[in-house]
Parts: C-alpha cells; structure tokens; sequence
C-alpha cells in the first residue's frame, strides 16, 4: 500500500470523526438540546401579580383553587385544604417576574423531550372578571436542575423559568393536599436559595 493511499484513508478517517461528532452523536441522551439555535430573552407573562385574583393550579388529576379575599390568598378548593398566604403570592412572584425569561425553543413537536406532555403541572391564572389571564404548563427541570421549562397556552415557545417556581409549586401542592395540617401546621414558604441570571440561562 502507497504513502498516498495510506494519507488518503487517513484524512478520510479524520473528516468522518469530526462529522460524527459535530452532527451525530448526542453526549446527554434525549435530553433536549440547542444545536442549531440561540436561546433569547422574552417576557413570560404580560402582566403583574396585583392583576390575579385567581390561582387554579392542577396536578395528578388534582384541582388546588385559590382565591384572593383583597388582604391575602386562601384555599378554597378542595375542601379542607390550606396554605398560608405568603406561599400563594411565592409562586405568583415567581411567574410574574419582571425579569426576562430565556427563550429555548421558539417552536417545536417534541414536548416530551421538556416534560410538557403531559406537564408536570398545569396552573391558569384568571383576573379581576374572572376572565383567564393565563395558562402555564410547567414541565421538567433542565439537566442542570437550576431551572424549569415551561410553556404558555396560545404560544409555541419553550421557556425557562427560575427554578423556584417548580419549588413553590410542589410546596402549594403539597400544603394544599395535606388535610392533617390546617392552619397551625401547614408548612410556611422558605426562600430558596436565589436563581441567578447565569443559572436561569443554562439548559
């Protein structure tokens, strides 16, 4: 065999490698990913949290209602159910921020890929006349679980939101749907640790 042929099946080798590795193989598994397009920055809900009067939040065949009396937010579905005021308007901070959210996904077929078929949750947000302000699906957290994805009804992008709304969520839930605590028992909301804008950006 020829130092040509030789260099040739060399440099073929070579040119083959690096296109495997730019365009074929997928380090993380069917973790979603950006190979082709640039994360940017969106506001996720148009309005602020003094707009809610309403909070459904539905899980696990589940519906968690809560209502705003003018001074704070109680429990009103199901029946029984509690948590404290400062645990409602949390979550609602949360997904009101005036912070931009990072955009990952301005369109896409494979929801799963980010938990959002089904969502892990789904929380709609009604005004004042009771009209809806807004349905968020949250999804899973991204691999570095320092964020959530989620979603808007009527918008195709795929956005992460700081990791504390998934938190805040689970603690509503969980509050809600413990029936042995009532007022003197229910857990009160704790601050986690504060989301970054260098968190909230990595997927």
């Amino acid at each position: 065999m020829s130092w040509r042929r030789i260099g040739l099946y060399y440099g073929l080798t070579v040119v083959f490698g690096v296109y495997f590795f730019a365009f074929v193989w997928d380090p993380v598994g069917e973790r979603p990913h950006l190979r082709d397009y640039s994360p940017t920055q969106s506001r996720f809900l148009p309005f602020t949290r003094d707009s809610i009067q309403e909070l459904q939040l539905h899980r696990e065949g589940q519906v968690i209602r809560c209502l705003f009396d003018g001074d704070s937010w109680q429990v009103v579905e199901p029946l029984g159910g509690y948590a404290t005021s400062s645990l409602v308007t949390s979550l609602i901070e949360n997904l009101t921020t005036e912070q931009e959210t990072r955009v990952v996904q301005e369109a896409t077929d494979d929801l799963a890929a980010y938990g959002l078929n089904p969502p892990h949750a789904t929380i709609v947000l009604k005004g004042r006349t009771e009209s809806e302000l807004a349905t968020i699906f949250i999804g899973g957290r991204n691999p570095t679980s320092t964020a959530v994805y989620a979603s808007k009804e009527g918008s195709p992008e795929i956005v992460l939101l700081g990791y504390s709304a998934f938190y805040y969520e689970e603690l509503l839930f969980e509050a809600a749907t413990d029936f042995t605590a009532g007022p003197n028992g229910s857990p009160e909301a704790t601050e986690p640790a504060q989301d970054t804008q260098e968190e909230q950006a990595e997927e």
